[in-house]
């Protein structure tokens, strides 16, 4: 993606706009590389959902190294510079190694469900000088090319549900990479009596017989759905947990929950919650991975909860809940069916398996710009508004409600989006009169909304 003056300078005016985002770029103007949850607590920002939003309004402004630690990138220290101007101070200057680090031109390529990475493109970017940054991309394909060229001409890759390596690059990938779901490594077979190349992909042994990309790729739109669907089911399913089970080594902490509450907030950035129906407490186990770190309070009748490592085990009371708020940036999160009248999920990274029993007349609203997340909705008495926003990531989301008209209006600027309407497809504007609203906005990521009949 060019990035012209013009258009740099109306970014950066727009990113540095935001008093926050300001604090961002000189804290990692004195004190970068720092990771996430060191941003969070320098800055004294408590919410996580909050500081992964100011962090995707300002991500040109940023790069992270082979550790997934953040610093400013080109655009950052020109951003600053021009910050510092306006508020009548001296420029900033760049180090040696930050000169070297960010001389090269940015191309950011996102929001792709499918995206190839080819030595032809890969030649031309070496050629402009520029390193390319994936993000927000379903599945991306890196083609065979010479360590030397990829490392020459790739900057960073982040937020890929799966990404396809050759094998003799896998190493150099995995240290520019953060947030990739899964990595499968293949390598090129002999040629068949047709000419035609076979892949074999590494992880699982299995040989394909054709073009030897479009073998890798083909079906990819159709199977996405499933595949999806499948990842979310192993990450939250009883085997998965049984597995995170098996690296418990002991209780960490157990704290009963003694105060009233009318709302639950859950907050993660890493770690495993598996919320559960009993007697309100929290379990934090000892894993292989060390401590647990985790936190809560009760405030205003809401029980906030705080997780960034560790399997956390949260038993909730079966009852109606006012509200249910959820803000995941990684982990994983896989809960029990809750009864709520309102819900509202904020997912920046990571994993989600909600299932929720709404009210009537209920209403949820869910905003991510990554991560995977299947939610089942039930409203066996009808709903107000389901309201969803996608920038990128992946949302498989069920409601099962009766059969009664249901207004429909999605607006799509990117991104893709299925929408079925009790065994039908359906599109993005259905006006039937009705009472019950779906109201969406797409920009990046993939969406499949599925309405099915209660009963």
């Amino acid at each position: 993606m060019n990035v012209e003056k013009d258009d740099g300078l109306d970014y950066i005016l727009q990113a540095i706009s935001n008093k926050t985002r300001r604090r961002i770029l000189k804290l990692l103007a004195e004190e970068a590389p720092l990771t996430y949850t060191k941003i969070m607590q320098k800055l004294d920002i408590k919410d996580s959902g909050t500081l992964g939003f100011h962090l995707k309004k300002m991500a040109k402004l940023l790069r992270r190294d082979e550790f997934g630690e953040y610093r400013l990138s080109e655009l950052g220290w020109k951003a600053l510079n021009i910050m510092k101007q306006l508020e009548g101070k001296e420029e900033v200057e760049i180090g040696d190694e930050e000169r070297e680090e960010v001389e090269k031109k940015l191309r950011v390529f996102s929001d792709h469900l499918k995206f190839e990475y080819t030595p032809k493109l890969a030649m031309r970017l070496k050629e402009e000088n520029a390193k390319a940054v994936f993000t927000d991309i379903i599945t991306l394909v890196i083609h065979p090319m010479s360590r030397e060229l990829f490392n020459e001409t790739v900057e960073s890759i982040s937020d890929v549900l799966t990404c396809y390596v050759p094998e003799d690059l896998y190493d150099d990938v995995v240290l520019k990479s953060s947030d990739v779901f899964r990595f499968n490594k293949y390598r090129r077979g002999d040629q068949d009596i047709e000419g035609r190349d076979k892949v074999i992909i590494a992880k699982v042994g299995e040989e394909v017989t054709g073009g030897w990309i479009d073998a890798l790729i083909s079906g990819l739109v159709t199977s996405l759905t499933s595949s999806l669907s499948g990842i979310i089911t192993f990450f939250t399913g009883d085997r998965f947990t049984k597995r995170i089970r098996e690296k418990k080594r002991e209780v960490y902490m157990t704290e009963e929950i003694h105060e009233e509450f009318k709302s639950v907030k859950l907050e993660l950035t890493g770690g495993f919650f598996d919320v559960k129906e009993g007697p309100p407490k929290i379990v934090a186990w000892t894993t292989d991975g060390g401590k647990p770190d985790v936190s809560y309070k009760v405030e205003g009748g809401t029980l906030n909860i705080f997780c960034s490592s560790g399997y956390i085990e949260i038993f909730l009371p079966e009852k109606l809940y006012k509200n249910v708020l959820i803000e995941i940036s990684g982990g994983v999160l896989k809960t029990y069916r809750m009864r709520a009248n309102n819900v509202g999920v904020e997912l920046d990274g990571g994993m989600a398996n909600l299932d929720v029993l709404l009210d009537m007349n209920g209403n949820i609203k869910f905003s991510m710009s990554g991560g995977v997340a299947k939610t089942s909705i039930h409203a066996p008495d009808g709903f107000k508004l389901v309201d969803f926003n996608i920038h990128g990531g992946y949302l498989d989301m069920k409601i099962v409600t009766p059969q009664r008209p249901i207004d429909i209006d999605v607006d799509r600027e990117g991104g893709w989006i299925d929408i079925q309407l009790f065994g039908k497809k359906a599109g993005l504007k259905v006006y039937s009169g009705g009472e019950h609203r779906v109201r969406g906005d797409i920009s990046g990521g993939y969406g499949r909304i599925v309405i099915a009949e209660h009963g």
